[in-house]
């Protein structure tokens, strides 16, 4: 396991990539490069505390905040709206649904567009 910290003005964040124990079906997900965990520390108090997962095709499967204390709370992906958070993939493993926004591909497979559920 390794991570980074920086400190921009009052927060202290760091990420986690860690080779085992992580949470999902791939626990060595961190080994492949993805992070398994951020935290953000704001004046000596921690903000968010989230876990990542992820499936063998390295596909974030859900992410899972933690309160401090380190009681996880219900959910997959983060959502800004409040609605029921989702992540969804196409057959290409490209993300379709993540939370409340969509995305669209073209046929190589490049990002064209995110739309919001509000239709920004």
């Amino acid at each position: 396991m390794y991570g980074t910290t920086t400190t921009p003005a009052e927060h202290v964040l760091s990420c986690e990539f860690a080779s085992t124990g992580s949470c999902g079906v791939n626990t060595r997900a961190g080994m492949n490069g993805n992070r398994t965990r951020y935290k953000d520390v704001k004046d000596g108090v921690l903000v968010p505390d989230v876990r990542y997962c992820f499936d063998w095709a390295d596909r974030l499967t859900s992410s899972i905040p933690l309160v401090p204390g380190g009681n996880p709370v219900v959910g997959t992906a983060l959502s800004t709206t409040g609605t029921t958070p989702t992540l969804t993939y196409d057959g290409h493993g490209n993300t379709t649904r993540l939370a409340d926004q969509s995305m669209t591909y073209d046929v190589a497979d490049r990002h064209l567009s995110t739309t919001l559920s509000d239709g920004t």
